[in-house]
């Protein structure tokens, strides 16, 4: 007896992301495809950059190191701001990133511009749920200190 299954039509995701693509781009916004679910899966990720996405966002380190593995050289998002330990490897192997912390970002900018890169980051900004984010009310002051920095830059 075999346990569960789950049958994945590459090319249902490859179609769904061109639709998603080409309705976004009516109002020029680029959009990522997101792995998370299937754990960093190659196909997957082809399959969406097939159908037109500007690029591939995961959540986890060893999805990230598959996929770039696997040949996939499209740009890369980190969804999660990382643990200060992994930000060299933030900036090693992936090409944006979710940010919500002013020192986390410092030390970005430190180890790109010593690496000869610039990173791009998203900022996030917390809109009442207190998860993870910016209060609007320090965004002014954030950006300006942000853009100060020579590593970074606000993508």
């Amino acid at each position: 007896m075999s346990g569960p299954q789950v049958a994945i039509d590459l090319g249902c995701i490859e179609r769904n992301a061109r639709t998603v693509v080409d309705r976004c781009a009516l109002s020029g916004i680029k959009v990522f495809g997101v792995t998370k679910g299937t754990c960093g899966m190659p196909q997957v990720a082809r399959a969406m950059l097939r159908g037109g996405v500007a690029g591939i966002a995961e959540s986890r380190f060893e999805n990230i190191r598959r996929l770039r593995d696997s040949g996939i050289n499209a740009p890369i998002m980190l969804l999660r701001s990382p643990p200060m330990a992994r930000v060299e490897e933030v900036v090693r192997t992936v090409d944006i990133s979710l940010q919500s912390e002013l020192a986390t970002i410092r030390e970005l900018s430190r180890i790109a511009a010593r690496m000869g890169r610039v990173h791009d980051i998203m900022l996030m900004i917390d809109l009442g749920d207190l998860r993870e984010g910016i209060w609007p009310n320090d965004l002014v002051p954030t950006v300006e200190q942000i853009l100060a920095l020579k590593g970074v830059r606000i993508a």
